[in-house]
């Protein structure tokens, strides 16, 4: 019984971000696959009522793509905001998945972090190399 309302919540939320993805069709992704909160607002501004219909509001949408933009660059990755709207429906498993998710690319931003560093201090003992000749 637990599963099966689990699996209910799942196939809901699913819905709902199939619904919200709709909604978003028309929604100007920058080259990195990312979108401003401004152009989140501007795109949904208009759609509120259909938002409802589906549980879902502007204002907690600006709000997890507050929470989303770490970087506090104001863009957030399309694929993290679906993620996160995921992880509205409160579900442990769809928190996970999203923990998951996040750590992931945490990982991957530290590896790309550390090779640039790495590429970076080559180059300068490259350079200090070059002086003490």
């Amino acid at each position: 019984e637990a599963v099966d309302a689990q699996h209910q919540k799942v196939l809901e939320k699913t819905q709902q971000v199939q619904q919200l993805s709709l909604l978003l069709d028309d929604l100007v992704v920058d080259v990195d696959g990312c979108i401003s909160q401004s152009v989140l607002t501007k795109t949904l501004t208009g759609k509120r009522e259909a938002l409802k219909q589906i549980g879902l509001e502007i204002k907690q949408l600006e709000a997890l793509h507050s929470t989303l933009d770490v970087d506090d660059s104001g863009k957030v990755s399309v694929c993290d905001f679906f993620v996160g709207v995921f992880s509205l429906s409160g579900s442990k498993t769809w928190g996970k998945l999203c923990r998951d998710h996040q750590n992931r690319m945490l990982l991957v931003s530290m590896n790309a972090l550390d090779t640039s560093s790495h590429e970076k201090l080559g180059s300068i003992t490259a350079d200090i190399d070059l002086i003490h000749r």
